[in-house]
């Protein structure tokens, strides 16, 4: 044989097998083909890595998925629903596109609908729509069933998890990343509708960007948080550990859209009660709470929080309106190594060794700096105070509508950057596509890019808002610009204490 042939004969043998789509439904008995599915629990005892398991309309119950690099999804345009998903054993196993609702079943029970165990590694979860009950029946719910009724969406225990891009609503807490689970990434899901917290970060070196959270619903005495994180010791105690290099950038958290509803919450923002907390950065987030805590660590080393607007979503109303503060450990140790600069917001309390605050601007009159704040448009209005009256150092090179920083003479204070209408969002990449990397280490410097949060292909309106753009911007920028279709009503809510942590 010639040199050439045999060389071409040793490629062809050293080639991977191609990979297989293999085909399902809720009652398949075939081999698997388009033409002939089978059923899942074959379909994934025959996968290999690189396969790609497709689901086709139907329900399917409570599902437990294992694989090694297997993609298991719906088919496209087909209605496939789970009562729960869990996923088991796995190293890069990716879940796609499913409806997961506890009302997917005949009986109804609380539950967590999306559980990631811990035996699992680099597993993703993503474009799944997750609910307890359909917003018909959750408008029905009393105080109680609020309380009672609900699930948890999503929860991980292991390293490594990704949740991009879901959409979630009627649920008590919203996704949940355990303190053994590391290196997770939250990245442009939709939480409307929560009864406990939004979202939890208690893993090292996370990243939650470009969420989503809105509609609190406050109807016991749990301290609700949009994001609540704390540390965990030997002893498994809260407050006694160290978590380090958590990144939260380009968020919104908005407490109600409308304060008229039933149970509109008085949850907090940013709430890091049980540090130490080594490492974070907290940038380009938009809060609009009714509470005191817009963000609050106590307990932090070498944290930066920088370029966030923070907002009372109900001005004159207690709780609120709410601060930035960092201060001490509940223990007394003093924290240290901290930088608050740019940022939007009434009240800044820094109580730490070695520390820097500079740069902030502490409004009185939010209608003086915001195009139009009662209807959530917090784009800065021309002329505005904050407008090239911040810092380039540390800031984000990207704003929260993924406008480059700066557009004009300096950097603006708070999460948006002013700018003529010229400019352009720059590719998120991160929160845009699934396939794109994300960096979990929360040292990365603004100047190489870290911030962006809206996709690409994002068109802009005005001073630096999006306005195109894909599943993670569209609710965001909708919120923002004060498009929910809905006036905003002030009134007096007596259930609404003063509950403090």
């Amino acid at each position: 044989m010639r040199p050439a042939m045999v060389f071409l004969a040793l490629l062809a043998l050293a080639a991977p097998a191609r990979a297989l789509s293999i085909h399902v439904t809720p009652d398949g008995a075939g081999d698997g083909s388009e033409a002939d599915p089978g059923n899942l629990e074959s379909a994934l005892a025959a996968a290999a890595p690189g396969d790609t398991v497709w689901l086709h309309e139907g329900s399917y119950g409570d599902v437990i998925l294992r694989g090694e690099d297997l993609v298991v999804s719906a088919a496209d345009g087909e209605d496939v629903r789970l009562r729960t998903l869990t996923i088991a054993d796995s190293t890069g196993l990716v879940a796609r596109g499913f409806s997961i609702s506890l009302s997917h079943a005949e009986t109804y029970e609380s539950d967590t609908m999306v559980t990631v165990q811990g035996s699992n590694d680099g597993v993703t979860v993503e474009d799944c729509t997750i609910f307890s009950v359909p917003d018909e029946v959750a408008a029905g719910w009393s105080a109680t069933d609020w309380a009672e009724q609900p699930g948890t969406a999503m929860s991980s225990r292991a390293p490594g998890t990704q949740f991009l891009r879901n959409r979630i609503r009627n649920v008590t807490h919203g996704i949940s990343i355990a303190h053994d689970s590391p290196n997770a990434r939250v990245a442009g899901n939709v939480i409307d509708g929560f009864s406990r917290d939004g979202l939890r970060g208690i893993g090292e070196y996370g990243v939650f960007e470009g969420n989503t959270v809105m509609n609190a619903y406050d109807v016991d005495d749990h301290h609700d948080d949009f994001f609540q994180s704390w540390s965990v010791g030997e002893d498994g105690s809260p407050g006694t550990g160290v978590i380090r290099g958590v990144v939260l950038r380009g968020n919104l958290f908005i407490g109600f859209t409308d304060p008229d509803r039933p149970f509109a919450g008085a949850a907090q923002g940013i709430g890091c009660f049980d540090g130490f907390y080594e490492g974070w950065i907290v940038e380009n987030n938009v809060i609009l709470v009714n509470h005191w805590h817009g963000i609050t660590f106590l307990g932090a080393r070498d944290v930066r929080i920088v370029n966030n607007t923070v907002l009372d979503v109900q001005r004159g109303e207690r709780p609120g309106p709410p601060w930035i503060d960092v201060s001490s450990h509940k223990d007394g140790t003093p924290s240290e190594d901290i930088v608050i600069r740019n940022n939007l917001v009434e009240t800044i309390t820094l109580e730490a060794e070695g520390s820097v605050e500079d740069h902030n601007l502490r409004f009185t009159d939010p209608d003086a700096l915001f195009v139009d704040a009662a209807a959530f448009d917090l784009r800065l209005r021309e002329g505005s105070e904050a407008i090239d009256t911040g810092s380039a150092d540390l800031a984000p090179a990207l704003d929260f509508a993924g406008i480059p920083r700066p557009q004009g003479a300096g950097v603006d204070v708070g999460a948006f950057e002013w700018h003529d209408g010229s400019a352009t969002a720059a590719d998120a990449g991160p929160v845009a596509s699934a396939d794109a990397g994300a960096s979990a280490d929360a040292g990365a410097s603004a100047d190489a890019g870290a911030g962006g949060s809206t996709p690409a292909a994002a068109t802009t309106d005005g001073c630096g808002c999006a306005t195109g753009a894909g599943p993670s911007a569209t609710l965001p920028t909708l919120v923002v610009l004060g498009l929910l279709g809905r006036a905003r009503r002030r009134r007096k809510n007596p259930r609404r204490g003063e509950r403090r942590r």
